[in-house]
């Protein structure tokens, strides 16, 4: 997912979905250098506690849990993705 523009809205939900299930989470980017509009990885760690997770340095993804949680009856995951297909951003 892309870390900033309007692609980003996915990692945004899926934040927001994952902060709200477990108590910890740590996101951090796997290529700091890339342009943060380019599709790239994102390493999430995720604990019922800080100290089950290992402590990594990595450079944290500067994505903040916005929008409503993905559930199992509401998960508009291709409609996201698309939406970051459709607008032309990049692969590297």
């Amino acid at each position: 997912s892309p870390l900033e523009g309007p692609g980003v809205l996915f990692l945004e939900r899926l934040r927001a979905t994952l902060d709200e299930v477990f108590a910890e989470t740590r996101w951090l980017v796997v290529a700091p250098e890339l342009d943060g509009r380019v599709t790239q990885n994102v390493l999430v760690l995720a604990a019922a506690d800080a100290a089950s997770l290992p402590d990594w340095g990595g450079t944290v993804a500067p994505v903040a849990a916005r929008g409503r949680p993905f559930t199992d009856i509401w998960a508009p995951v291709e409609y996201l993705q698309a939406r970051v297909f459709m607008q032309g951003l990049g692969w590297n």
